[in-house]
């Protein structure tokens, strides 16, 4: 049997956590509005493609994906905005930049940060709107 082993934390995951992570710390906020439908696309055909069958995916399509992927983007959000919304975790991210580019750093993270609140609170809306 295949499985899918994060070695960044040494334990088995869904999958999504990761591609959240990764959309959440790699993407400005315009990019993850454009392009995430191809993004997640992308990451749903490498799976199929690279698992060869021998690998059951929690999924039966891409629009479960997709769904799947709605559903974990707002914890996420709440465990990575947690950190990007302590200062000392933002100075630490920027601290390698000159210092005449680190107030828009700061900026841009906070900007980021708030997008991506919005973001899962759609989410959040349209999957659980039942239970808010």
């Amino acid at each position: 049997m295949l499985k899918i082993i994060d070695w960044q934390t040494a334990h088995l995951n869904n999958p999504l956590i990761d591609l959240c992570r990764i959309t959440l710390t790699a993407l400005s906020p315009d990019d993850f509005q454009k392009e995430l439908e191809s993004l997640l696309n992308l990451y749903y055909k490498t799976l199929i493609e690279h698992s060869k069958g021998a690998l059951k995916l929690p999924w039966e399509n891409f629009e479960e994906m997709k769904t799947a992927f709605e559903h974990v983007f707002p914890l996420k959000v709440v465990l990575l905005g947690s950190l990007l919304g302590m200062e000392f975790f933002v100075e630490k991210i920027i601290s390698p930049l000159p210092e005449s580019e680190k107030p828009a750093a700061r900026v841009s993270c906070e900007a980021k940060l708030h997008s991506y609140i919005h973001q899962a609170a759609r989410y959040a809306e349209k999957w659980y709107s039942e239970y808010l």
